[in-house]
């Protein structure tokens, strides 16, 4: 029960708040076992965000609700290392050798040597494989975080670290230390890493080939809103700058970090002879399968800090630590087959079927090929004889064939021949958007989809059916209620009441009430809503919520965008530009031809008019209308346009419609008598009802009272721009607290800077 604290001001209670939610996020992420349920959470959440939200001038940041991350940096900041951030020298296992850790057995004997001592005290933990940082904490306040860099001098990565929830923002202990530097790592659970890549096999993007790699990579993001929808997790294992009371060993040390809530190494081992390291190493060896972090290797240190001290450290690394790193387990065996299996967002992913091997203490018979590139680059073919291992320890990967291995009818892998171009689900065709790897199926009423189309047909941005999520619609298909989005509209109540979102054993009934909320909202409000929020809710690739409201605002209803002259003229445009590129009579080969054949200029002169003329009078109507603008840079004589609708969406839209499952949408939104209204739609760009910020270019800076997409639908809704980079062309600079570089780049350029209330006074004038 979430207690209210009486008599308490503003200040005491976000105080409370504050430390309150870290508390829990200690118990959630750090020990697991959380005290209240997640709506209590949410609802101290909400309650402190609304203080903060009442109370600017005490806000923090330091705060738990500053885990979504802010604005994208320029970059990152560069922080200076109080105490040297090094390595840890590695030594190796050799597989088949007489004694395997026979590199073990030196280090610690030649350890025993410049300590002058016959045995030492260690201890073994688990390496962990993932990135190295430092959290500064000063007075018990997170400072700042960093990475190693080249140990001197590293990035600053705080914003993102306030996102990892298992790092705390500020320390609970009795008797806190003035500093206190940890260094650990930052990593991505095995589960969780598993998860993020089949959402990226899901989505057609380049799977991560570790959890390292996917780690390192989100930490580089300079947007930590992007950051906090990872999930990232920090663990540590060392101290670097100290000032608090005198710590003698390795377990005054784990002590500290259990006091303070930090989530700390385990297992520590602690042996005291070369025989108990030796069986410690191994012990870590067989436990690290079970760890929820990739392991590759065991760390012996010694137990005692004044030793430590002592035996110092090299330019690069300590003498009184290594790493000992565990080969990986790698198996060979026969691909046999390659599956094709649909993703819930009709991305094409192909599964090889391999013959049952064991391998890090499971069966694999099947790994993921991510893609065609992937098969490509590694030349795979059904048939070889594979290299198999986990990477990160879960996943079952291919790294590599074994060449002397493969029958000489081996063919190479096509996806499209394997299909022969159509989807195994539906049998619509397949195709690959521009800039993806992965072949997808674009059918709307594809039933592999159907989950996922619905969830995203209900989803707030689209026809915002609240009561309809992922729980449901995948309730929905498997009942066999819904094949696609619009079979929706033909339930009835009870239908919808009588739902099983549980399982046989435990069932859990929708109910009447979430039935006649979701019914109503199909049936009264979504026949109402605009006509960008109906092509958001299609999902049609490349077409997102401000290309949505860039159709709206220039088609006046769903059948004219069906079959648009605009977003085929767009299309045309871009042809016409690129057969002008090449008719140029100022290219290199065309000045080259004309000095070899004299004759041809004419030619060469009168096909690159005629084009011109093509293409400005095929551009002409739209520029007086505005839909499309003329850009600064020119290509020799070509004039170019630019429009808030790439081409590349123009061709996806165009497809949709042009598709049976486009055909059938129209169809059946005519049989329930929807027309979508078009609020924003202009036929001319000089009629009144034109947009307020009509040709007015905006980037936004700094923390505004809401998040940054309130204030990009604002604009886009009143016919102006965003950028995310600012520019000499750009025409306001919306600013809140902070800005940094952005702020001084617009005083520099004489940019206009406008503060929340004159960008909100702007709109409503």
């Amino acid at each position: 029960m979430i207690p209210s604290l009486p008599q308490q001001t503003p200040q005491e209670r976000i105080a409370w708040l504050r430390s309150e939610l870290e508390r829990h996020n200690r118990l959630y992420y750090i020990q697991a076992d959380p005290e209240i349920s997640d709506s209590e959470y949410d609802a101290l959440f909400r309650e402190l965000e609304g203080l903060e939200h009442s109370h600017p001038e005490l806000d923090s940041p330091n705060s738990p609700t500053k885990r979504v991350g802010g604005a994208p940096q320029e970059e990152f900041a560069s922080i200076q290392h109080q105490t040297p951030m090094l390595s840890i020298d590695d030594i190796f296992e050799h597989s088949g050798s007489e004694e395997p850790d026979q590199e073990l057995i030196d280090y610690y004997e030649r350890t025993c040597q410049l300590a002058g001592e016959s045995r030492l005290d260690v201890t073994v933990e688990p390496k962990i494989d993932g990135v190295a940082i430092t959290l500064m904490y000063q007075n018990g306040q997170l400072a700042y975080a960093a990475t190693r860099g080249d140990g001197h001098v590293g990035d600053d990565i705080t914003a993102n670290a306030r996102t990892i929830r298992s790092i705390p923002l500020f320390l609970q202990s009795h008797f806190l230390p003035e500093v206190l530097e940890v260094r650990g790592e930052i990593f991505m659970p095995k589960e969780d890493f598993a998860r993020l890549n089949a959402e990226r096999d899901m989505n057609g993007e380049p799977a991560f080939a570790n959890p390292r790699n996917a780690a390192a990579g989100t930490l580089k993001l300079l947007d930590s809103r992007q950051v906090a929808k990872r999930p990232l997790a920090f663990i540590a294992h060392g101290i670097g700058s100290y000032h608090g009371p005198r710590l003698n060993n390795a377990d005054d040390f784990q002590r500290l970090l259990q006091e303070c809530g930090l989530p700390c190494n385990t297992p520590v081992l602690k042996a005291t002879s070369l025989d108990e390291v030796r069986q410690a190493v191994r012990q870590i060896d067989q436990l690290r399968h079970t760890l929820p972090f990739g392991t590759d290797g065991a760390v012996v240190k010694l137990y005692d800090f004044t030793l430590r001290e002592q035996l110092g450290a090299t330019a690069r690394a300590p003498r009184w630590a290594a790493a000992y790193k565990f080969p990986p387990e790698q198996k060979a065996t026969l691909l046999k087959a390659i599956s094709i299996q649909v993703g819930r967002t009709g991305v094409l992913t192909p599964v090889a079927e391999l013959s049952p091997i064991r391998l890090s203490g499971t069966t694999v018979s099947r790994a993921t090929l991510h893609n065609q590139d992937e098969i490509s680059r590694k030349d795979i073919r059904i048939g070889d004889t594979v290299i198999v291992e986990k990477a990160g320890e879960i996943i079952p990967a291919i790294i590599r064939i074994v060449p002397e291995k493969r029958p000489t009818d081996a063919q190479p892998y096509s996806i499209v021949k394997a299909v022969q171009g159509m989807c195994p689900a539906c049998g619509a065709p397949i195709s690959q958007q521009e800039g993806m790897v992965a072949w997808k199926c674009t059918n709307f009423t594809c039933p592999a989809q159907a989950v996922s189309r619905i969830t995203h047909f209900c989803s707030r941005a689209a026809l915002d059916i609240e009561s309809i999520g992922t729980s449901a619609a995948e309730a929905l298909v498997e009942a066999r209620l819904a094949h696609s989005p619009l079979d929706l509209f033909d339930l009835s109540i009870d239908q919808l009441a009588g739902l099983n979102l549980g399982t046989v054993d435990e069932p859990r009934r929708f109910g009447e009430k979430n039935a006649r909320k979701a019914w109503e909202a199909l049936h009264t409000a979504a026949p109402n809503l605009p006509l960008d929020r109906w092509v958001t809710a299609f999902g049609i690739p490349q077409v997102g919520e401000v290309i949505a409201h860039s159709l709206a605002a220039t088609h006046a209803s769903l059948v004219q965008l069906s079959d648009s002259p605009y977003l085929r003229d767009l299309i045309r445009l871009d042809n016409l530009l690129n057969q002008l590129q090449l008719a140029n009579p100022n290219t290199r080969a065309n000045k080259k031809l004309i000095r070899e054949a004299p004759d041809s200029e004419v030619n060469i002169q009168q096909n690159f008019v005629s084009l011109l003329n093509t293409y400005t009078s095929t551009a002409r109507p739209w520029l007086e209308r505005g839909y499309i603008r003329e850009l600064k840079n020119k290509v020799g004589k070509i004039p170019a346009y630019g429009s808030d609708i790439g081409v590349s969406a123009a061709r996806e839209i165009i497809n949709f419609f042009a598709s049976q499952a486009g055909r059938r949408v129209l169809q059946k939104l005519d049989q329930l008598d929807i027309t979508p209204p078009s609020p924003t739609y202009r036929a001319y760009a000089n009629e009144q009802n034109q947009g307020l910020l009509e040709g007015k270019s905006f980037v936004i800076t700094g923390t505004l009272s809401q998040p940054r997409s309130y204030f990009e639908k604002l604009i886009a809704e009143h016919g102006g721009k965003v950028s995310s980079a600012i520019s000499q062309a750009s025409s306001y600079l919306l600013a809140g607290k902070g800005g940094g570089s952005k702020r001084a780049k617009a005083v520099q350029w004489g940019i206009s800077i406008i503060s929340e209330e004159d960008f909100m006074k702007m709109i409503h004038s």
